[in-house]
């Protein structure tokens, strides 16, 4: 495994290894880039020279400027970005299994200070062109919350990638309808591998105006990456920033660990690692008739809990979906074959054993 080892003894529990790719340590290049951030006296909130330079990093990336803020956590970069695009008395409309609406306790709507979350339906966790036309237009009276934007997750919930035909679609109706995008990309690197494209094609040249960038997820350390493409908004972002107590006095660390994981493409790689994980344990489960509920896109792979009955022996730890009544797995950058296939032998006899 490529990630720092520590010299304290202490017991690893190897179940989490495929509850969540939170679970993750964080890789070595990350950890030497914010080492080598840990000399001397340097400059706070973001005026340092690694806050700079990862920012260089940023509009490599994406071949555009960028306005670029670190914040702790997916949940904090969601909810700012969200209360930029919409006022209070205004909507945004995300998919009814959206993170923002389900997973994060509302505070999309404490730090705007009360904007409204709009679920919508979609088939396999999408939204579509023709639903946030409905949403949009169904109603515009004083009544009601005026839709402002619409929040896409890259990929979604379900382990699933809009493609860039999708998101031209989207792009599209949102720009007649006169909406801002935001993208929830807590995992959007696997989206990229997973697509082999440009990340440009998947967002600004596509109309996303504001993204939260995952890196935590990835092999990063502390804190994920707001990316405004839309420089118009993010004018007095530092101020919201502030007031929310996101802003990081020592923001070289953050800086650093972004350096680390941009540079020489590590995010993209670990990406890679982390879907040809899921793809291996895809392929294992299906060559025994053990068949996902969805296709097998990224880093996530969802099964039918009823499948067999999990008793309290069974050794990994997994994610319930309430609503789908599904387990989810998934593989992160450090996620071994050898695991991988432990890990289908224990899903394989355990269904067996129903049998």
């Amino acid at each position: 495994m490529k990630y720092c080892k520590s010299n304290i003894n202490i017991d690893i529990d190897l179940s989490f290894k495929f509850l969540s790719d939170n679970c993750s340590p964080a890789c070595d290049a990350v950890l030497q880039s914010i080492l080598d951030a840990n000399t001397g006296i340097s400059a706070p909130y973001g005026d340092d020279y690694w806050s700079k330079e990862s920012f260089k990093f940023f509009d490599e990336v994406f071949e555009t400027k960028c306005d670029v803020f670190f914040v702790l956590n997916g949940v904090s970069a969601n909810s700012l970005s969200l209360a930029t695009v919409a006022q209070p008395f205004e909507a945004v409309l995300c998919n009814e299994y959206s993170h923002i609406y389900n997973d994060e306790c509302s505070a999309p709507q404490f730090f705007s200070n009360g904007l409204t979350l709009i679920p919508v339906p979609g088939e396999n966790g999408k939204l579509t062109p023709d639903a946030i036309f409905e949403y949009t237009t169904r109603r515009n009276d004083k009544h009601f919350p005026k839709i402002k934007a619409i929040s896409i997750t890259q990929p979604n919930e379900l382990g699933l990638v809009y493609t860039v035909n999708e998101l031209q679609e989207i792009y599209e109706v949102s720009r007649k309808l006169g909406l801002k995008i935001h993208m929830d990309g807590s995992r959007f690197a696997n989206a990229v591998a997973f697509l082999n494209i440009k990340p440009k094609y998947l967002s600004w040249a596509n109309g996303v105006d504001v993204m939260t960038f995952g890196g935590v997820k990835n092999g990063g350390f502390i804190g994920d990456a707001i990316v405004f493409f839309n420089k118009n908004i993010s004018t007095d972002f530092l101020y919201r920033q502030k007031q929310s107590g996101q802003l990081i006095p020592k923001s070289r660390y953050i800086a650093a660990a972004w350096i680390g994981l941009l540079k020489n493409d590590i995010w993209l790689s670990n990406a890679k690692k982390a879907n040809r994980s899921t793809k291996t344990l895809e392929i294992l489960l299906k060559e025994n008739k053990v068949f996902p509920i969805f296709p097998c896109e990224t880093n996530s792979l969802f099964l039918e809990k009823g499948l067999f009955n999990v008793s309290n022996n069974f050794f990994w730890r997994y994610y319930q979906w309430l609503k789908f009544g599904t387990m989810r797995f998934v593989c992160s950058w450090d996620t071994e074959d050898d695991e991988v296939k432990q890990l289908s032998i224990d899903i394989i006899t355990k269904i067996g054993q129903k049998i």
